[in-house]
């Protein structure tokens, strides 16, 4: 009997599993982790861009090395690309290489990052990663030091929309049906 071929992006949650192992952890909004390390990737790109409302960013891009399919790659926008970026084109990379064996079609993967070398970028994630709300009493943050500012989401989100996703598709040709949007942590708030 002939394998089903699926052409779904649920290797991605396992991915991330096996690339939380392998990152250290970060303790606290002043001490960001460690610095990523500088690395070249095959098929891998990276762009400065600036948001509608000024804000600085840095994309990491990673595309499959075959042809584009008739209906365009799937894509996975990766947030905090500085630290998830890596991992996730890695096994993009690894996996849609045979998509015959592996049941899995390459994807394009978009990470999207802060500038500089930390791996999180603590004050620009929690203003991008949350929503809007009534700032009320917040429990201490370990070590006295303030909360970083909340609240931008939505201008986050906005980013993502109307400069990320048209940029990459100008660029690259994409199934705009199969797309995702990976955060970890907070990145999944």
């Amino acid at each position: 009997m002939n394998k089903p071929q699926r052409h779904g992006l649920g290797w991605l949650s396992l991915l991330f599993v096996h690339a939380c192992m392998g990152l250290a952890s970060v303790a606290s909004a002043a001490d960001e982790g460690p610095l990523a390390p500088a690395v070249t990737f095959p098929n891998t790109e990276e762009r400065e861009l600036r948001s509608s409302t000024g804000k600085d960013y840095r994309l990491f891009i990673s595309t499959p090395s075959q042809k584009a399919p008739p209906g365009g790659w799937p894509v996975v926008y990766v947030v905090d690309g500085n630290a998830w970026f890596f991992p996730a084109a890695m096994q993009a990379q690894l996996r849609g290489r045979n998509p015959q064996h592996h049941g899995t079609l390459p994807v394009v993967v978009v990470g999207i990052g802060y500038p500089g070398e930390r791996l999180l970028n603590m004050q620009r994630r929690v203003y991008d990663m949350t929503p809007p709300a009534p700032v009320r009493e917040a429990p201490p943050v370990p070590g006295g030091r303030e909360w970083p500012a909340p609240g931008g989401a939505d201008e986050f989100l906005d980013f993502i929309e109307k400069q990320v996703k048209p940029l990459v598709e100008a660029e690259y040709r994409i199934d705009r049906n199969r797309q995702t949007l990976f955060g970890h942590s907070l990145g999944g708030l």
